[in-house]
């Protein structure tokens, strides 16, 4: 009898303990998150979510770049793969390392923290960003605000952690160009695939984007007519005309080779943001585009911009007289 008193008392005295390393265990991972809350969200701190396809991060991530050192703060860009972007950030560019800057892919978890709050992820985002930031935008408040010229370094300089969604360009610059060729290294692949394009260029090779698909304003303002009277009269001038031609339609791109032939060089493979290879073409073209003498863009895309401002070219967009 006193034996299994012993044996009961022993298996109480273990599951008593169990329980209050369990509950010391809870106790302290509360702590420890709730003290590292209260310093993130003092931290001098900017967290950065870029998003849209690749010309939008870009520009919007340089933005951010800008404004971090302007105002002296801590920068985390943070790249999520969508349906807008199927592609890592390291699918298409090589680490950028910068004081007090990091750009980096997001971890399964922060897409429940940092991603931005919307009906695809039940919003689920919302309530961590409210718990460590002092400060949060919604997208559409962002781009608005960009739109209108906002002072987002009064906004961060009001201290502490801020988190900001982005797809605009914002913010004074002292040099764009520049700090997007500082800031984006495309890796080898792209860069590889951009130099047996340029194998192919003549002495006057100019660029073409011709958006289609979803792009309203540039299938309104920025029709092939518009495009073809253009290179003929280039062709006029520089009878050694070649023309890189990027574009999201195939009918459009066998129109034109069946049209100028060799002078046209263009990707073999369809235009598709579907998978990391689509967007990676993508990125090579833009790549390529920025490598010509100047580029023929189409209204409303930014695709078109962020290359001649790579390349630090000229850039013309193609508009109809009809639509202007």
């Amino acid at each position: 009898m006193g034996c299994k008193n012993t044996k009961t008392f022993s298996y109480l005295q273990k599951k008593h303990y169990l329980c209050t390393c369990i509950y010391k265990t809870l106790r302290f991972t509360r702590n420890t998150i709730h003290i590292y809350i209260l310093i993130h969200m003092n931290s001098d701190k900017l967290c950065f979510v870029p998003f849209g396809g690749s010309a939008n991060r870009m520009r919007a991530s340089a933005s951010a770049v800008n404004l971090a050192r302007q105002c002296a703060v801590q920068l985390d860009v943070v790249w999520f793969r969508e349906w807008a972007m199927e592609a890592r950030l390291s699918d298409l560019f090589q680490p950028f390392e910068a004081q007090g800057i990091t750009m980096r892919d997001a971890s399964w978890w922060e897409y429940y923290v940092f991603d931005r709050p919307r009906k695809k992820n039940l919003w689920l985002p919302m309530l961590p960003q409210r718990m460590m930031f002092k400060r949060s935008m919604s997208e559409q408040e962002s781009t608005a605000r960009a739109l209108e010229g906002y002072d987002f370094n009064e906004w961060v300089l009001q201290g502490g952690a801020s988190i900001l969604p982005s797809c605009m360009k914002f913010g004074n610059f002292a040099d764009y160009g520049s700090l997007l060729r500082e800031i984006f290294h495309p890796v080898k692949a792209v860069t590889d695939e951009v130099g047996r394009f340029r194998e192919n260029f003549s002495a006057h090779t100019i660029g073409a984007h011709i958006r289609r698909t979803d792009s309203v304003a540039s299938i309104k303002h920025s029709p092939t007519e518009v495009f073809i009277s253009t290179f003929d009269r280039e062709i006029d001038m520089h009878n050694d005309t070649c023309i890189f031609l990027a574009t999201d339609d195939e009918p459009t791109r066998t129109e034109l080779q069946e049209r100028y032939g060799s002078r046209i060089i263009t990707s073999s493979r369809p235009a598709t943001r579907k998978s990391a290879e689509g967007v990676r073409d993508g990125l090579v073209d833009m790549y390529t585009l920025a490598a010509t003498q100047c580029i023929y863009g189409s209204v409303g895309s930014s695709f078109s911009v962020m290359a001649a401002e790579i390349g630090g070219v000229e850039l013309i967009m193609c508009k109809s007289e009809a639509n202007p």
